[in-house]
């Protein structure tokens, strides 16, 4: 289950991962980031808080946490075949040594 949903972001289609975040994450009327600044700032007695346009006020940042999102099951799946890929004899041998204790 974990495994499929880090590969999740992956299989999403470019343009849908850019439109997804644009509207559904970064809108500053309705956006999910800027419904958890409300939230949270309401827990703390802030009635009116700062509604940033992410896009607009911030491009790198909203550009680089989409790419990353997008790109990080790439490095997840690299990491896997390469954990995957260690012989036996050598597990049994750490194993046997210690480690993992």
């Amino acid at each position: 289950m974990v495994r499929t949903l880090l590969i999740a972001p992956f299989l999403v289609v470019p343009v849908a991962a850019a439109l997804l975040w644009k509207h559904v994450l970064y809108n500053p009327d309705y956006g999910l980031f800027n419904g958890a600044l409300t939230w949270v700032a309401a827990r703390f007695g802030d009635d009116s808080p700062p509604q940033p346009d992410w896009v607009s006020e911030m491009p790198l940042l909203a550009v680089e946490a989409s790419l990353i999102w997008q790109w990080t099951p790439f490095m997840m799946l690299i990491l896997l075949a390469g954990l995957q890929s260690r012989p036996m004899d050598m597990i049994e041998a750490a194993r046997i040594d210690g480690a993992g204790n």
